[in-house]
């Protein structure tokens, strides 16, 4: 990962007009600093815990995603600063997946983990690749470099803190409020915009419906998509998707759906992959949500989890596959169904889930994003 000085990218950035001119003093001044974060680092967590971070500059929302602000964990007791940075500088993808909450004024952000926090030590990483609005990165040593701002937590499984509400928890069980003047928070850039008036009941039924995980050319340029099938209406917010390696059983890439997703009244509900350096666009017609993600080609799976963690579908591509992941959840069921060639995707005949991948998916030539599939072609 190429790095710049403070120097050398307010440089980059002023000739590219993206700094209004000033005394670098005053740019230093403006450079962007996480100035306080609930739970306090150091602290001991709960499982279920989320923080609460503030800013010294308001934030471009577009900077902060999965690759800029990583969780890692669990880590060895003795795991320095130094080590994480280099951890993250090697592209290491983070190990929770995090969904972003922000104050209308984008000082404050709340930090709302996908799935329970590993037990033990993790470190919370937040990146020089995060910018303020004016386009300065952000530095823990205002003027020197880009510093990224690392914190480490002990989580303890004991207590379940979650009650349902938005609020943040620290390991004492105490609500801990979103910090900063402004602290009303809003659904990350992208998220679905259905309208939720009476749409905070799950639905009575739900599985993946149609997965298009293999194109000719980029897998990461907006074409791939994971489709639902369910209960209009219902909503479902904090499901989980998660995208897993058959050679090993390890989780690939987590996709964590937000509060507001909603099925729409044709019961289908297409997530679709984001367009390469645009987080929010994508190609895939009839999209509800838009996420950056890339299937593994088969032997695969793809698992839909309910906000407890527990599996309420699963579809496995592609032999040979083991029968459980690495975290013992299941890979198919009964058998794996076939392994789409590039450009098709795999499909579920009629929304009709029999418990038999081999049986209820199918091969299909011509990818359907938001259109449930009748028969086999």
């Amino acid at each position: 990962m190429k790095r710049y000085g403070l120097v050398g990218i307010l440089v980059l950035l002023a000739g590219c007009g993206m700094l209004p001119f000033g005394q670098p003093g005053d740019l230093v001044s403006r450079q962007p600093t996480v100035v306080d974060i609930a739970p306090a680092a150091g602290a001991a967590i709960a499982h279920d815990a989320a923080w609460a971070v503030q800013f010294s500059q308001a934030i471009n929302p577009k900077s902060v995603h999965e690759d800029s602000l990583v969780v890692y964990g669990p880590l060895k007791d003795a795991t320095t600063e130094e080590e994480v940075t280099a951890k993250w500088e090697a592209f290491v993808h983070g190990d929770v997946p995090l969904q972003f909450l922000w104050s209308e004024d984008h000082y404050s952000l709340q930090l709302l983990p996908g799935t329970p926090l590993p037990v033990g030590m993790v470190a919370l990483f937040i990146s020089g690749a995060i910018y303020s609005a004016e386009g300065i990165p952000l530095s823990q040593s205002p003027g020197v470099g880009s510093r990224p701002f690392v914190a480490f937590f002990t989580v303890s499984k004991e207590g379940v803190l979650s009650d349902g509400d938005d609020s943040v928890f620290s390991a004492s069980g105490e609500s801990v409020q979103p910090i900063g003047e402004n602290s009303q928070a809003s659904p990350v850039s992208g998220a679905a915009t259905a309208d939720t008036a009476g749409s905070s009941t799950p639905p009575e039924q739900l599985m993946l419906n149609e997965v298009l995980y293999d194109v000719p050319g980029s897998d990461t340029d907006g074409v791939l998509f994971i489709e639902l099938h369910g209960t209009p209406q219902g909503n479902i917010g904090g499901y989980v998707i998660r995208c897993v390696n058959g050679d090993g059983g390890g989780v690939t890439e987590t996709i964590v759906l937000p509060d507001d997703a909603v099925i729409p009244d044709d019961g289908v509900f297409v997530i679709a992959d984001a367009s390469t350096g645009s987080p929010g666009v994508t190609a895939v017609p009839n999209a509800d949500w838009v996420a950056n993600f890339d299937p593994q080609n088969g032997p695969d799976a793809v698992q839909l989890l309910a906000p407890d963690g527990s599996v309420v579908d699963v579809i496995g591509y592609g032999t040979p596959l083991p029968l459980h992941d690495a975290d013992g959840l299941p890979m198919y069921e009964s058998q794996p169904g076939p392994d789409a060639p590039s450009g098709s995707s795999l499909s579920r005949r009629e929304g009709v889930d029999t418990n038999d991948n081999t049986l209820d998916l199918f091969v299909n030539s011509v990818p359907t994003p938001g259109v449930m599939d009748s028969d086999m072609q």
